[in-house]
C-alpha cells in the first residue's frame, strides 16, 4: 500500500482528503475556518475537496434557467450578484486594494469574464439543457477552489490549485456522469507524485478500483502519455499544468513557505469527458469526488465537514429533537443516503467501503469535536429510528390501456423510459396492473409523461408531495407519521417503513 513521504518527521504515513462543503466556505470567516483547520493536516499530504460557496450551485441554477429561456439581460444580472457574493467574500479574506477595489484573484476574475462570455455569446437549445447547465454551474466550484487556494498561498500554506477536470475523465451523462476510474486513477496518481515530489506517476499505488480486473488482468487504459482524444494515455503530467493560481492585485503573498506544508485544493462535482466537455456528477456529488480521490490515494481518512454536529438521526431543518449518531457502518450508511439522507452523497460509500477507508462527518464550527464515524469495523444502527425526509416529489400512477399485467409484460418499457429521460425513482409498489412511482420533481417528466401515453399507457400525477423513510421505527413512530389526512401510500417492511404524503409546511417542524 502506497504510504506518502513525511519529510519533516522522516517517517511514512497516508494521505488525507478532506471535503469542504459550500456553508463551509460561504464566507470569509468560514474560509478562514478552513484554514485553520488545514493547517493542523498537511504535514503528512493533504487533498482538500472544496464545493461552490454558500449558495452559489442554486444561484448558477438560475442563470442557467434565464439563459436557456433566452433571457440574457436577466441571466447576466444574475451571474452579476453572483461575482459580486464572491468579491465581498475576497475584501474580508484580502482586504481592499490601495485605490479601494476589491482584491479578487485574477484566476476568479477571469473566470467570471469566461462565464459573461459564454453567456453572452452562447445559442443554447432546449434539448441541450444538461449540456449547458454543466458549462455554467461548473463554474462555482472553480471560484471558489481558485480563491481557497490563494488564501492559503497568502497565509503560509502552499497549496497547488488542482483542475480536476483534467483527472476526473467521464462518460458524457451531463448532470449524472460516471468517472472512468482507471484512466482517472492514473492521472490524479500522476499529478499528487508530481506535488510531493515522489518522482515516477506510475509507482505501485495500491489500485484495484471498485471491481473485478479485466480479463488481461489489466486494469489500467492509460498505455501510452501520448493521449489519443478517447481519454486513453493522457498524460498525468499535462493534468499537473493546471497548478498555477495567479495573483490577484492587492494580495500580498507570504514569501516564507515551508515546503512540507503543501496541501492540494480541487473541485468536487465536476469533471469532463474524453474530450473536453465538461460534465457534472449530480448534485452533491462533491461527497462522491473525495471519496474517489481517497479510493484513488489509498488515503488514511476522508473527513466531510459539514454545518452539523455530524449524522444525526433526521434533518433538524425538518424535524425538532434530532440526536446524534456517533458511528454506523458502510451498509447502514449507504442505505440511509440513498432513501435521501442529505449528510453524505448516496454514491459516497462505495469506493469507501471497497478501500476500508474510515469516513469521519465532522461539525467545521467546532473541529475538536468527533462527528460521527462510518467505517466497516462498527455494528448496525440500533434502538434509534431514523428519519429522511425528501421533498419536491411527485407521484406518478401508469397502468396499461389493454389491462396487460405490468410487472411481467411491460416494466421494462417503463424503465427504459425513466432511463431516457433521467427520471429519478425513490420507491416503486404494483398491483396487477397499476404501478405506482415516487420520483424526483424533473422538467423532464412532460416529456416522460408523453413518452407511456404514446405507448398505450394511462398516467396520472400528484406533484407537491414529500417521501418520508423511517429506518428502525417502532410502534410510536408508525402511527404519528402515517396518522392524519394528505397520506397517499405507506410502505412497510420489518426495518423500514415509506411513507408517500402532501409536502408539510416549511413552517411545521415536528418532533421526532
Amino acid at each position: 500500500m502506497v504510504q506518502q513521504v513525511c519529510r519533516e518527521q522522516n517517517k511514512c504515513c497516508k494521505m488525507k482528503v478532506y471535503k469542504f462543503g459550500g456553508a463551509s466556505v460561504g464566507s470569509a470567516e468560514g474560509v478562514e475556518n478552513l484554514r485553520e483547520i488545514v493547517s493542523g493536516a498537511v504535514d503528512g499530504g493533504l487533498l482538500v475537496v472544496v464545493s461552490a460557496m454558500g449558495k452559489t450551485t442554486n444561484a448558477l441554477e438560475r442563470v442557467t434557467a434565464e439563459f436557456m429561456e433566452g433571457r440574457r439581460e436577466e441571466a447576466l444580472d444574475a451571474l452579476a450578484a453572483s461575482e459580486q457574493y464572491h468579491r465581498d467574500i475576497c475584501v474580508g479574506l484580502f482586504g481592499p486594494t490601495a485605490d479601494g477595489g476589491d482584491a479578487i484573484p485574477c484566476g476568479a476574475q477571469a473566470l467570471f469574464g469566461e462565464l459573461r462570455q459564454l453567456i453572452s455569446d452562447g445559442t443554447p437549445e432546449e434539448s441541450q439543457y444538461d449540456y449547458w447547465y454543466d458549462r455554467i454551474v461548473s463554474y462555482g466550484e472553480l471560484a471558489s477552489t481558485t480563491i481557497v487556494a490563494e488564501y492559503l498561498n497568502a497565509s503560509g500554506i502552499e497549496a497547488r490549485w488542482l483542475d480536476i477536470r483534467k483527472c476526473f475523465i467521464t462518460d458524457n451523462r451531463h448532470r449524472d456522469a460516471n468517472i472512468d476510474l482507471p484512466v482517472s486513477g492514473k492521472l490524479l496518481r500522476g499529478v499528487v507524485d508530481r506535488v510531493y515530489g515522489n518522482g515516477n506517476p506510475n509507482r505501485n499505488w495500491n489500485w484495484n478500483g471498485f471491481g473485478n480486473k479485466n480479463e488481461d488482468g489489466n486494469r489500467d487504459r492509460c498505455e501510452n502519455n501520448n493521449g489519443d482524444g478517447n481519454g486513453n494515455g493522457t498524460d498525468p503530467a499535462a493534468a499537473a499544468e493546471s497548478f498555477t493560481v495567479p495573483t490577484g492585485d492587492g494580495v500580498k503573498v507570504t514569501d516564507q513557505r515551508n515546503v512540507n506544508r503543501k496541501v492540494i485544493i480541487t473541485q468536487g462535482f465536476i469533471g469532463s469527458t474524453a474530450d473536453g466537455q465538461t460534465t457534472t456528477l449530480g448534485r452533491e456529488g462533491s461527497d462522491y469526488s473525495a471519496a474517489v480521490a481517497a479510493n484513488i490515494l489509498d488515503a488514511e481518512s476522508l473527513t466531510i465537514w459539514k454545518d452539523v454536529a455530524g449524522i444525526l438521526n433526521a434533518d433538524p431543518k425538518f424535524f425538532r429533537g434530532t440526536r446524534l449518531i456517533p458511528e454506523m457502518n458502510y451498509l447502514d450508511a449507504i442505505e440511509l443516503a440513498y432513501s435521501g439522507a442529505q449528510v453524505i452523497h448516496p454514491k459516497t460509500i462505495k469506493p469507501l467501503h471497497s478501500k476500508d477507508i474510515p469516513l469521519y462527518v465532522r461539525p467545521f464550527l467546532d473541529a475538536a469535536q468527533p462527528g460521527s464515524l462510518i467505517s466497516g469495523r462498527t455494528g448496525g444502527l440500533t434502538g434509534t429510528p431514523v428519519l429522511i425526509l425528501k421533498k419536491n416529489q411527485v407521484l406518478i400512477s401508469v397502468r396499461p390501456n389493454d389491462f396487460s399485467f405490468v410487472l411481467e409484460d411491460k416494466l421494462p418499457d417503463i424503465f427504459e423510459l425513466m432511463r431516457r429521460y433521467n427520471i429519478r425513482m425513490n420507491l416503486i409498489q404494483s398491483s396487477a396492473v397499476n404501478l405506482s412511482l415516487c420520483v424526483d420533481e424533473s422538467r423532464q417528466l412532460e416529456g416522460f409523461g408523453k413518452e407511456l401515453r404514446n405507448h398505450d399507457f394511462r398516467v396520472v400525477y400528484n406533484a407537491g408531495m414529500e417521501l418520508l423513510t423511517i429506518r428502525g421505527y417502532d410502534k410510536r413512530a408508525f402511527e404519528k407519521h402515517t396518522a392524519g389526512p394528505g397520506i397517499y401510500l405507506v410502505q412497510k417492511t420489518r426495518r423500514i417503513v415509506r411513507i408517500v404524503r402532501e409536502q408539510t409546511p416549511p413552517e411545521l417542524c415536528p418532533e421526532i
